[in-house]
């Protein structure tokens, strides 16, 4: 069983009132008691409260899930779903735990921690190359807008 450490000081805590948007990255523990849009990654543990929403993937040594999570789970050890959880989202995990009660839509997939850490690499890399070419295919348009607009000409029909 994973243990919360929402009451010590060694761990980082993200408030019920806390609304974060964006990348959180730790080397240690993380608990969620609020709303994070965006990708978490932990070496250590993440833990998503009882009233806590997070939409995007989450990638860590342990994941408890007692909240919402509308993105993708990737855990190197031990997966705990509480019988509040509502995962919507694929996971790869060594070891899966879901308790009656829990909702969970998507796939699971159960690989070595080796074999999960070596393709969350590869995911990441493919994450970034799909939004470098997405970005240059959105300059692209732009610039054939552009040219379009410049070489339409200014003709007076009498």
């Amino acid at each position: 069983m994973i243990k919360d450490f929402s009451k010590t000081n060694e761990d980082t805590v993200v408030g019920e009132n806390v609304r974060v948007t964006g990348k959180l990255h730790t080397s240690s523990n993380i608990q969620i008691n609020g709303h994070v849009k965006g990708e978490i990654s932990s070496e250590g543990t993440v833990i998503v409260g009882e009233k806590a929403t997070v939409e995007g993937p989450i990638s860590a040594s342990n994941i408890r899930v007692e909240g919402i999570i509308k993105g993708s789970l990737v855990c190197f050890n031990e997966l705990e779903l509480e019988s509040s959880a509502k995962l919507f989202g694929d996971i790869q995990t060594k070891n899966l735990s879901i308790k009656a009660g829990a909702v969970f839509n998507g796939k699971s997939i159960m690989k070595e921690e080796k074999e999960l850490k070596k393709e969350s690499g590869k995911e990441e890399r493919k994450t970034n190359e799909a939004k470098s070419r997405e970005a240059e295919g959105e300059m692209g348009k732009e610039e054939i807008q552009l040219e379009k607009k410049e070489i339409e000409p200014d003709v007076e029909i009498e």
